[in-house]
């Protein structure tokens, strides 16, 4: 219980969404080119320079559109209609590209690059559960690239 007198504060309607939602969109943004610089450090070692370079360039046109995409879907007054199914279809691209990294590392690379592609569908795998769990079709179309790898990878073994 707070000792505060509620008028200094305000009721919680008056916090606008759109201060947590920057926050959080700030926050995916930095880990999102973290895990691009990650996974584009460790490709070089592995695969030839323009192909890493054109991964990260198409990583980093799907992430800015997704945060485009998610700030008109959060503000009050954007077009909820088409632009919101632009998130998943951004989500499953961004999964994809994510996926053929991890492929490509796994079919070039040793055993510490191999390690690294397995770790990045981990934490991939995690972040997509944790985003659309509420949404069977969106989870299960933004796994599917993991799925088809790894049952490819079950095969060929």
């Amino acid at each position: 219980m707070s000792f505060r007198p509620a008028s200094r504060w305000g009721p919680l309607e008056a916090y606008p969404h759109q201060v947590a939602f920057a926050i959080q969109v700030g926050r995916n943004f930095i880990l999102q080119g973290l895990g691009m610089a990650m996974v584009a450090l460790m490709a070089l070692g592995t695969l030839p320079w323009p192909a890493v370079l054109a991964w990260t360039l198409a990583v980093c046109a799907v992430a800015i559109a997704e945060q485009k995409v998610l700030r008109t879907v959060a503000d009050p007054v954007g077009a909820p209609g088409p632009t919101s199914l632009w998130a998943p279809a951004l989500r499953f691209a961004s999964t994809t590209l994510y996926a053929a990294a991890a492929l490509a590392l796994i079919v070039t690379g040793d055993v510490g690059e191999r390690l690294f592609a397995f770790a990045l569908m981990g934490a991939s795998t995690i972040n997509v559960l944790m985003r659309y769990y509420r949404s069977p079709q969106i989870l299960i179309a933004s796994l599917s690239p993991y799925i088809a790898i790894m049952t490819g990878a079950n095969r060929s073994t």
